[in-house]
């Protein structure tokens, strides 16, 4: 009988601290997938602030350069107006910028050569 008992108390302790480490790996787990899903976050955000400057900015500036090109072979309206069309987007992509980074001061201050340009 004594040895049943034994035997049954191994097998609750061997439950108990089975349970334990699986609440272990469940809480390492659990904290695993939201530093990781903070993490993406804000790569996320990174990433978004980096493709309105490529694509809503440098890419209009480009396509202004290209326009202002034109012009000064061509001068004429036609011309001048697409010259002014890409440059206002380059204004549009810029403001984008500067809210999606307005919590980084450090950024907006080397934007501000940028902002002056256009």
């Amino acid at each position: 009988m004594f040895n049943k008992i034994s035997m049954l108390g191994k097998q609750l302790a061997l439950a108990c601290i089975t349970l334990a480490a699986a609440a272990l790996i469940i809480f390492a787990g659990y904290r695993g997938i939201s530093s990781v899903g903070q993490e993406l976050t804000i790569y996320s955000n990174w990433t978004e602030i980096d493709s309105t400057m490529q694509q809503r900015v440098v890419m209009n500036l480009l396509k202004a350069n290209n326009k202002i090109h034109i012009y000064m072979h061509s001068p004429n309206q036609p011309n001048y107006i697409q010259y002014a069309r890409a440059m206002s987007k380059a204004r549009g992509g810029f403001s984008r910028w500067a809210e999606s980074v307005k919590d980084h001061p450090e950024l907006l201050e080397q934007g501000k050569p940028v902002a002056e340009r256009i």
